[in-house]
């Protein structure tokens, strides 16, 4: 995980990470580039500087496991209370409109099961009862154009924060849009965040080159050791099989583990199959969206979703990719997420069978 947060003196060498941290509420933002140039961390450097100047101001981003982390950070390096209602996911935000709007709870949506209709109908409703004196938004490539529109009625300035390479969700009715629209049609003054903070680039060009390639057949995907992606194809694997090298290999280290399923019900299968075998030597733990306890980030090995990875760093991972995962539509974009989460090592199993 992301342990030590940057405070101000350790980023004063980078002048466009302070111009998105200090820009002024008159004009909105799109902050832009790849994995590693720290542009969550400028987003809670604004969101804490906003917030010390008395500004009301709103964090949206795309996941439970990504605002968890958000706020401990918040709480461990910052001197300000009363915060984290500020901080939401997207589908926490409408959830706390429609608590509002309704007093039928079962009438409740997750963002992605709503109309266009719908939101626009929440945040009209909202719109006369709350106002934002700004709103960041972090991951914006998993939003859309007409989540967008709706919150530019409840705010005088928005800041967004973006990689268009490292989309993991599509709404059905979601209309992608990118910084240059923005820029160009919007009229949002676009920083682009250059300096690589955390990760060596070799593993960022190899992602590229795995998943951004337009000729890049998925099956052909190799594994890495050691950051220096040593070529190691992994196919054809059991669940068994798999099994004994998560084992072996945390017999071996003292690092932890993330194992990244693309759907809850396959994590879920795949952590009592683990559970079974191993549970009286290795602490296994599940976060999916649907689990309300924290996740004990201490814990040797802990399986999740692909949508859970966003802006979080790991020791290890380990991607399990099923036969009917490979007919997403944007399967490569959300593989090329999981291969940049990764400090040390990352290794992908392709099962060729449903055994999950």
């Amino acid at each position: 995980m992301t342990k030590n947060f940057p405070q101000l003196n350790q980023i004063n060498d980078n002048p466009i990470m302070l111009e998105t941290i200090n820009a002024p509420l008159n004009e909105n933002l799109v902050v832009v580039w790849h994995p590693w140039t720290w542009k969550t961390v400028a987003g809670i450097h604004r969101f804490v500087k906003l917030f010390n100047e008395w500004k009301k101001v709103l964090f949206l981003c795309y996941n439970r496991l990504l605002r968890e982390q958000i706020k401990r950070i918040i709480k461990n390096n910052f001197t300000i209370e009363n915060f984290s209602w500020q901080i939401r996911t997207l589908d926490s935000f409408f959830w706390l409109i429609q608590n509002k709007k309704y007093w039928d709870n079962s009438n409740i949506k997750y963002v992605n099961q709503m109309r266009k209709n719908e939101i626009n109908e929440l945040i009209n409703y909202y719109s006369d009862i709350e106002h934002y004196d700004a709103i960041i938004i972090d991951e914006w490539q998993d939003f859309s154009l007409e989540i967008l529109e709706n919150l530019e009625k409840i705010t005088n300035h928005i800041s967004i924060f973006m990689d268009k390479l490292q989309i993991v969700n599509v709404f059905d009715w979601h209309n992608s849009i990118d910084y240059n629209f923005l820029e160009q049609e919007k009229n949002y003054n676009l920083l682009v965040l250059t300096k690589n903070y955390r990760t060596p680039w070799n593993i960022y060009e190899q992602a590229i080159n795995w998943f951004v390639s337009q000729n890049e057949d998925l099956i052909q995907t190799e594994s890495i050791n050691e950051i220096k992606w040593n070529i190691k194809k992994f196919t054809d694997k059991t669940i068994n099989e798999i099994i004994d090298e998560i084992e072996k290999f945390v017999n071996k280290s003292d690092w932890n583990i993330w194992i990244f399923i693309n759907k809850i019900k396959n994590a879920k299968s795949f952590y009592w199959k683990l559970k079974d075998k191993v549970w009286e030597k290795i602490p296994i733990t599940i976060y999916t969206s649907t689990d309300k306890t924290d996740v004990n980030f201490s814990e040797k090995v802990i399986i999740t979703t692909f949508k859970s990875a966003k802006w979080l760093e790991f020791d290890n991972v380990i991607v399990l990719i099923t036969p009917e995962d490979k007919e997403i539509e944007n399967i490569n974009s959300q593989l090329f997420v999981l291969s940049t989460r990764t400090r040390n090592n990352i290794r992908f199993y392709f099962l060729n069978n449903n055994e999950i």
